[in-house]
């Protein structure tokens, strides 16, 4: 400490080591709970600090800010996105993605949450905690669906989301349920090709057993009312295992008379 204070007193500090040191001074009044100090320190350097220190500063103040309740979710979110132009480093701007998809995610804005996501994941593979987010992008994508939020959205937002990210969905019947649920919802607004699609997914890559027969059924009833019979006895084809109890084998039957 006595090394560094020497240093200081026979070298003069710089213009961006003062806004730097000011800066950090900011986050110490704010540690220390002297909010209103650490406000109008970030102001400050915002005003006349270099561009990397200026962004810092105006990140923490938007945190601060928010957190303060002085500004609401939807001004910190565009504070935060205009900071995307402000500086590009690595570590900063990894960071600020980061902040950005939880805000967007507390927002309610999946979509804009798992694509800042995926950019955090795609553009800094090296910085310590990016494998962490693609865990974080499939938790947000599973409660999306899995807990309904995606049921208050139109059934073709949530199968666009669901598109752009369906290598996100969980193994195993969860994500076989969450995938069955959307095609029902497909189903009731008439977008039957899409269902379909779904359907004929889990079927040819997912399912196995009964659930692959009673899937397969419902795909073949479903390109029938579809007015496609090839693609409906296909289905039926594609899900034909041995064993398939007599009530189903009667009506997958009857699916293909027809």
């Amino acid at each position: 400490a006595n090394v560094r204070l020497s240093v200081l007193d026979t070298l003069p500090a710089t213009g961006p080591e003062l806004d730097r040191i000011d800066y950090l001074r900011g986050h110490l009044f704010k540690k220390q709970g002297e909010v209103a100090k650490a406000l109008s320190i970030w102001q400050s350097v915002i005003a006349t600090g270099d561009r990397p220190i200026r962004a810092k500063a105006q990140f923490a103040l938007t945190n601060t800010l928010l957190e303060q309740k002085k500004i609401p979710l939807a001004e910190a979110i565009e504070r935060l996105e205009q900071l995307r132009f402000a500086w590009r480093d690595d570590v900063f701007e990894f960071d600020l993605l980061h902040r950005l998809a939880t805000l967007d995610a507390e927002n309610k804005d999946i979509r804009a949450a798992l694509v800042t996501l995926r950019q955090a994941v795609t553009y800094f593979k090296g910085i310590k905690g990016a494998q962490a987010l693609t865990q974080e992008m499939r938790r947000l994508f599973r409660a999306f669906y899995a807990d309904g939020d995606a049921d208050a959205v139109p059934p073709v937002v949530a199968l666009g989301l669901f598109n752009a990210f369906r290598e996100l969905t969980p193994p195993g019947a969860e994500g076989d349920a969450m995938i069955r649920h959307l095609a029902d919802r497909l189903v009731a607004v008439d977008l039957l090709p899409d269902a379909a699609d779904l359907l004929d997914n889990l079927v040819r890559f997912r399912l196995k057993g009964p659930a692959k027969v009673e899937t397969g059924t419902k795909l073949a009833e479903i390109e029938l009312t579809d007015r496609k019979p090839e693609k409906a006895l296909a289905a039926l084809r594609e899900s034909d295992i041995p064993g398939i109890d007599a009530d189903t084998a009667r009506k997958r039957h009857f699916i293909a008379v027809r």
